[in-house]
């Protein structure tokens, strides 16, 4: 069968025990096992993708077991033409057609969540630092749980066995974003569901436009609808926000960069889709780069002082640390900087003669970047001084979501 109700993990399983589950997938090949993982290494269950479907359970403590599963597997996409209209879309009918009411779409017993494993290049061709489908996974399995808890009460109304085919159209101009996350939801409740893109992540979109064809199990597709166009609606507006500010800046040999300030749990997400907007990557998160305050500078004893320690620190760190930059809120604490060694220097709401100075001041020597009350009337302008980078918060926090609907034909 294509999915099943999966048996709970024996009781005295705990974190690294392996066991047999009785998981047949046929069109993959072979019996799943199971692998009982703490909750972070099970986060990086995209390497154990392979032939063989695999369940991974994540446990906080040995006694404590969450039954929540990701049933990972290679299912690739078959395109959806007017030929293919009137057949049933599956291999093996009637076993699909009894699948289809075993999996009973839009409700998780026992908690369990499938989650199909996306082919991640295809959907996201925006070449990205982070290795993002361990990401999809988490973000969707959340998304999904979160949504239709015990079961999905409206969707029960729609017979178990029944196909629907729908489409998805923007309304608005923008740059699509999030493909992967909306057929992770999808597929993640009806795993043989069909869809077939006419727009790829970056991609300019226009109003009235064709995003994608769908023809899935209703059901499924109806409780994965809400879900999956928070998404993409989401994500296309980060990437189309970034892409007003890039294309405002363009010419100017300066970048325009993201910020921290993202949204709880959807920060590579956003990430990820500022890229694909055209724009640049300031630090992930505290563990990969060293960006220090005035704070910082003010318990270290000075500007040396705390360059000093934190090489120190970024040494110990290795590979992990990609970068050190310091902010500065004056042309003497520039100097200051630049005759430590600083080769990242961010300057704090400099007035744009000041900015001017500071790049002359600089004389290459460091990657400038401007910062603080930054907005689309006033980029340009700062972008022409001369600096490398300008970060902007409002490409991640101050977003209003594109305007995408789906429609159901059938």
């Amino acid at each position: 069968m294509l999915a099943t109700k999966l048996p709970r993990m024996p009781e005295a399983a705990g974190v690294g025990d392996h066991f047999d589950l009785p998981v047949q997938v046929p069109r993959v090949g072979g019996n799943a096992f199971g692998l009982v993982l703490d909750r972070q290494t099970a986060l990086q269950a995209r390497r154990m993708g392979g032939d063989a479907g695999r369940a991974v359970f994540w446990s906080d403590d040995r006694k404590n077991t969450q039954h929540r599963v990701a049933l990972l597997r290679n299912l690739p996409d078959k395109p959806i033409d007017d030929e293919q209209s009137d057949q049933h879309r599956y291999e093996n009918p009637d076993a699909d057609a009894k699948n289809a009411g075993q999996l009973e779409h839009g409700r998780l017993p026992d908690g369990t969540i499938l989650v199909p494993e996306c082919l991640f290049a295809a959907l996201m061709p925006i070449e990205f630092d982070h290795l993002l489908a361990a990401e999809v996974t988490r973000n969707v399995a959340a998304a999904l749980a979160e949504d239709i808890g015990p079961g999905d009460l409206t969707a029960s109304l729609v017979p178990s066995e029944h196909v629907a085919r729908a489409t998805v159209i923007s309304r608005e101009a923008g740059v699509l974003c999030g493909r992967a996350w909306f057929e992770g939801c999808v597929k993640g409740l009806d795993p043989a569901a069909e869809i077939a893109w006419r727009a790829a992540d970056g991609d300019r979109i226009t109003p009235d436009q064709m995003l994608c064809q769908i023809r899935a199990n209703a059901r499924a597709l109806l409780s994965a609808e809400r879900s999956a166009l928070n998404f993409l609606q989401l994500l296309s507006a980060v990437a189309s926000k970034a892409r007003i500010y890039a294309d405002t800046i363009a010419g100017t040999g300066a970048q325009v960069v993201d910020t921290r300030k993202t949204l709880p749990g959807l920060r590579i997400a956003q990430k990820y889709a500022v890229r694909c907007g055209g724009g640049g990557n300031h630090r992930l998160a505290l563990w990969d780069a060293i960006l220090i305050k005035e704070n910082h500078i003010h318990a270290a004893g000075g500007i040396e002082q705390v360059l000093a320690v934190a090489r120190a620190v970024a040494g110990h760190a290795g590979d992990r640390c990609k970068f050190i930059q310091i902010e500065v809120e004056s042309l003497a604490e520039l100097r200051v900087a630049l005759d430590a060694g600083a080769t990242m220097i961010l300057l704090d709401n400099f007035p744009l003669a000041m900015m001017s100075d500071a790049v002359a001041t600089n004389a290459g020597r460091a990657i400038l970047e401007a910062s603080g009350n930054v907005t689309l009337e006033t980029i340009r302008g700062i972008a022409e001084t001369g600096v490398d980078r300008i970060s902007v918060g409002a490409l991640t926090k101050d977003v209003k979501a594109l305007d995408l609907s789906m429609r159901f034909s059938d």
